[in-house]
C-alpha cells in the first residue's frame, strides 16, 4: 500500500466516529477563543503553544496535514479534549475535530498537535507512538481477524470502528460495531496484561464490569455492550431529578465499592501514600513554572504527605481512580467501569479520591455544593453496609494527596480558567493533613488518663479562605462532637484561645475551650448547646430568643475582657474602598451605590472611631448564636475593643438580609429587630444614636462584599437572586446613611 493511500484509510478510519453535541462544543469554542491570548505568555520557548488552542487556527494545521480541502473536506475543531504540557520541552494538545463532507452527516475524530521548541507537527490520534498497536485495531479487517483468532470476537464481520474516548499515550476506547452488536475494545500503552489478571480475578465481583478477555497482541481489554446504561455523573448531578434517587445512587455507588474491597484476590506489591506522594513530587514542573508562587505550598504538601509513615494496611483490591464518572448505571444499580487502574492499596485511596473529586465539583461549580453536601454521608453510609470505614486519618491523608493531584493537574493540561481556584485545593488539602495530625489526640483525653478517644471522622466546617479553617471531629466512647479550628496566623489562634478561655472562666456562654496546639496552629473546642438562632425567628419563642441574645451581648459589652486590640478605623476604611471595588467589579451597574457608601462613611470616620473602650464581638450575627436556657456565642475570633453600637448594628443588618431572603416575613423579622434593641437597651447604658446609622451601612457593605464572593451567612444564593440581594442591602445602606438616625 502507497503512503498517500495509507493515509487517506487512516483518515476515513479516523473520521468515522459519533457526531458531537452542537451547542456544548459551540460554547466551549468561544470560551477557548475568548482565551487563547492567555497561552501565547505562558511559555516563551514553545511560541507554538498559542495557535494549538486558537480553535479558528487549528483546522489549518490539520488541513496541511490531510490535505482535507483538495478532498472536499472541511474540518472543524470543536473543543480542546486533552493537554501534556511539560514546561519549555513539549506540550501535547488534542483536538476533537468533526469533518462534514458533502452529503454525509458529520463525523467526530481526535488529533493531536505537538508543540515543541523547533515547531509543531500533527497526527491522527491512531498514529500515536505509543500505541503502535492502535493503527491495528482501528483497521476493521485486522482487529477482526486478531479477535476472532483469540476467540473474543463472534464470527460477524466488524462493519465499523468507532473512537469513542482518546487519551494520548495513554488508552484509548473503541467500539466495534458488527452485524451481531457491538462490543468494545480499550486499547492500553502499558500494564495491560497485569490489570487483565487482576480483573480477571475478581470475576465474581458483581459491581464490576467484566472484561470479555484480553488480546496481548492488541494490547486491548475486550469489554461488553450494556444496553440501556447510563452515566451516574451525568444523572447524580441533573437537579430537573429526584434528589433522593440522586442519593440512593450515591448510597449504591458507595456499596459497590465496598464490595470490589472486600472481595479475596491473591495480594500484590501494594501501592502505598508514599507512591502517590513520589509521583506528586515528580509533576510540580508545570506549576513551578506557571505558578511560582504556589510551589512551596505544594512541596510541602508532598513533604508532610511522605513523613505519614509507612504503617499502612490491611490492603485491598483498589480501583485506583474511583470517581463518579467512573460508574454506570444498569437497570438502576451501580456498575464500575474503566479497571485499567486496578492495584492493591489502603481502601482509604479510593474513598479518599472520590470525596476529593466531589470536593473539587463543589469548589469549581458551587451550585452542587448543597447535593455534594448531602451525597457524601450517603455514599459512605452505603459503604458501611458492606465493610468498615477506613480511619478518617487515612481517609484525610489520601483525599489531600487527590486535591494536590488535581491542583497539579490545573497546570499540566493548562486549564488556565481553573488556576484562581488552585489556592482554595491547597488549602482544603493542607486543612486534611491538619485534621489527621496525631497530635490532637492529647486534647480528647482525660486528664486523669482513664480513657482514651480515639477520632472517628473529620469535616470541613467552615473556612475563610488563606485565614482560618473549622473542622468538625466525632469521636469514639460516646463523646460530643469536637472542634478544631485552625489558624493560618499563629498569633490570632491564641489571641482566639486566650479570649475563649476568659469568658469562659467568668461563666459566659461560650465554646469550651480544650486547649491550643502550637504545631498545629489549632484552637481545639466543645461545641455549644441548643438550635441557631436563626431557626426560631418566626416562631412564638422569637420575642425571647431576642431578649436571651440582647442579655449575651450586654453582659460582653460590659465585662472587663483583656483584649490586646482594638477597632482601627484607618484600616476599616482601607477595607471599605476593597468592598466598594469588588461590588463594582462583579456588577458594575451597583458601582456607583458602594462607592457612595464608601465615600460617606470616609467623611463619617471620627463616628468609626468615636468609641473604641469596650470588648465587642464584631462578627455578632443570628448564625453565631445558639438558643438553650440561655444564648451561647460562638465565633470569637474577632473580638476586639470597640463600640457596643458596632454589634447591636451588625446583628440588625443581618436580620435585614434574612428578610431580603424571605420577603414574606420581613415584617416580622422588623420586630424581632425592634425587640433586640428594645432588649438590649434595657441592660446596656450604650447610647446608641448617630452611630448605629454609620454601622449599619458599614455593614450593608460589608454584606453586598460578601455576597458578591459567594461568601458570608448561608445559603448562598443563585446569580439572579445575589444580584437582588446585593441592591437591597446598598440600598439599605444608602438610607441608613441619608437619615443618619437612630433606629
Amino acid at each position: 500500500m502507497s503512503q498517500t493511500s495509507r493515509r487517506e484509510l487512516k483518515a476515513r478510519i479516523a473520521f468515522e466516529s459519533p457526531p458531537l453535541d452542537a451547542s456544548c462544543a459551540g460554547s466551549l469554542r468561544e470560551h477557548l477563543i475568548t482565551a487563547t491570548s492567555r497561552y501565547a505568555g505562558i511559555d516563551t520557548v514553545l511560541t507554538g503553544l498559542a495557535p494549538a488552542f486558537d480553535l479558528e487556527a487549528v483546522p489549518a494545521l490539520y488541513n496541511e496535514r490531510w490535505g482535507s480541502r483538495a478532498s472536499g473536506i472541511t474540518l472543524i475543531a470543536r473543543s480542546i479534549h486533552d493537554v501534556d504540557y511539560h514546561p519549555s520541552t513539549r506540550c501535547r494538545v488534542t483536538h476533537e475535530l468533526s469533518l462534514e463532507r458533502p452529503d454525509e452527516e458529520p463525523s467526530r475524530t481526535f488529533g493531536v498537535v505537538n508543540v515543541r521548541p523547533d515547531g509543531l507537527d500533527t497526527r491522527a490520534f491512531n498514529e500515536d507512538p505509543d500505541l503502535p498497536w492502535l493503527a491495528h485495531a482501528t483497521d476493521p479487517g485486522e482487529v477482526g481477524r486478531e479477535l476472532r483468532a483469540e476467540g473474543l470476537l463472534p464470527t460477524s464481520r466488524i462493519a465499523r470502528v468507532v473512537v469513542v474516548r482518546y487519551r494520548a499515550g495513554s488508552r484509548c476506547v473503541l467500539r466495534l460495531e458488527t452485524a451481531a452488536g457491538s462490543v468494545y475494545l480499550k486499547v492500553l500503552a502499558s500494564d495491560g496484561e497485569r490489570i487483565a489478571l487482576m480483573a480477571d480475578a475478581l470475576r465474581g465481583v458483581p459491581p464490576l464490569l467484566r472484561p470479555l478477555g484480553y488480546s496481548s497482541k492488541l494490547h486491548a481489554l475486550v469489554l461488553p455492550e450494556l444496553p440501556g446504561s447510563a452515566e451516574l455523573h451525568r444523572l447524580a448531578f441533573d437537579a430537573s431529578l429526584p434528589a433522593a434517587a440522586r442519593l440512593r445512587w450515591m448510597r449504591e455507588s458507595g456499596a459497590a465499592l465496598a464490595i470490589l474491597h472486600a472481595a479475596r484476590c491473591t495480594s500484590r506489591p501494594p501501592r502505598r501514600i508514599a507512591d502517590d506522594a513520589h509521583d506528586l513530587g515528580a509533576s510540580d514542573a508545570p506549576l513551578a513554572h506557571a505558578a511560582p508562587v504556589l510551589l512551596p505550598r505544594f512541596v510541602e504538601g508532598v513533604r508532610r504527605l511522605l513523613d505519614i509513615g509507612p504503617e499502612e494496611g490491611p490492603f485491598v483490591a483498589s480501583h485506583g481512580g474511583f470517581r463518579t464518572d467512573q460508574l454506570l448505571l444498569v437497570r438502576d444499580e451501580a456498575v464500575i467501569i474503566d479497571l485499567d487502574g486496578l492495584c492493591w492499596a489502603n481502601p482509604a485511596r479510593d474513598l479518599g479520591n472520590f470525596l476529593a473529586h466531589l470536593r473539587w465539583k463543589a469548589i469549581r461549580e458551587p451550585h452542587h455544593a448543597g447535593f455534594i453536601g448531602a451525597a457524601i454521608p450517603s455514599f459512605l453510609a452505603g459503604y458501611e453496609t458492606v465493610r468498615d470505614i477506613p480511619a478518617k486519618r487515612w481517609r484525610a491523608c489520601y483525599e489531600a494527596a487527590s486535591l494536590f493531584k488535581i491542583a497539579s493537574r490545573r497546570f499540566r493540561k493548562l486549564t488556565v480558567s481553573e488556576w484562581s481556584l488552585v489556592p482554595r485545593l491547597l488549602d482544603e488539602a493542607e486543612a486534611l493533613l491538619r485534621s489527621s495530625d496525631p497530635r490532637l489526640r492529647p486534647l480528647l483525653d482525660e486528664p486523669g488518663g482513664n480513657r482514651r478517644s480515639d477520632i472517628s471522622r473529620a469535616e470541613l466546617l467552615s473556612q475563610k479562605l488563606g485565614e482560618r479553617w473549622t473542622i468538625g471531629y466525632g469521636v469514639t466512647e460516646g463523646e460530643p462532637e469536637v472542634i478544631g479550628k485552625i489558624f493560618k496566623d499563629p498569633l490570632r489562634g491564641r489571641r482566639s484561645h486566650k479570649t475563649m478561655q476568659w469568658l469562659w472562666d467568668h461563666s459566659f456562654a461560650v465554646p469550651r475551650p480544650l486547649g491550643f496546639l502550637p504545631e498545629l496552629s489549632m484552637l481545639v473546642y466543645l461545641p455549644v448547646p441548643g438550635r441557631p438562632l436563626g431557626n426560631g425567628l418566626f416562631d412564638d419563642s422569637g420575642a425571647a430568643d431576642m431578649d436571651l441574645a440582647a442579655a449575651w451581648l450586654a453582659a460582653l459589652h460590659r465585662s472587663a475582657l483583656p483584649l490586646d486590640r482594638a477597632f482601627d478605623f484607618g484600616n476599616e476604611l482601607k477595607n471599605l474602598r476593597k468592598w466598594a471595588a469588588v461590588v463594582g467589579e462583579r456588577h458594575p451597574d451597583h458601582a456607583g451605590a458602594a462607592e457612595r457608601i464608601s465615600k460617606r462613611l470616609a467623611e463619617l470616620a471620627s463616628e468609626l472611631g468615636a468609641e473604641t473602650v469596650r470588648p465587642i464581638h464584631k462578627d455578632f450575627h443570628h448564625d453565631h448564636v445558639f438558643v438553650a436556657d440561655r444564648a451561647h456565642v460562638i465565633d470569637l475570633d474577632e473580638a476586639r475593643l470597640g463600640d457596643p453600637t458596632f454589634d447591636v448594628a451588625h446583628f440588625c443588618a443581618y436580620l435585614r438580609l434574612l428578610g431580603c431572603r424571605v420577603p414574606a416575613m420581613a415584617l416580622t423579622l422588623g420586630r424581632r429587630r425592634d425587640e433586640f434593641i428594645a432588649a438590649y437597651r434595657c441592660r446596656s447604658e450604650c447610647d446608641l444614636g448617630q452611630r448605629y446609622g454609620v454601622f449599619y451601612a458599614y455593614t450593608c457593605l460589608k454584606i453586598a462584599k460578601q455576597l458578591c464572593t459567594h461568601s458570608g451567612v448561608a445559603p448562598r444564593p443563585n446569580a439572579e437572586a445575589e444580584y437582588c440581594q446585593t441592591a437591597a442591602m446598598l440600598r439599605e445602606g444608602l438610607a441608613a446613611l441619608n437619615c443618619g438616625s437612630e433606629p
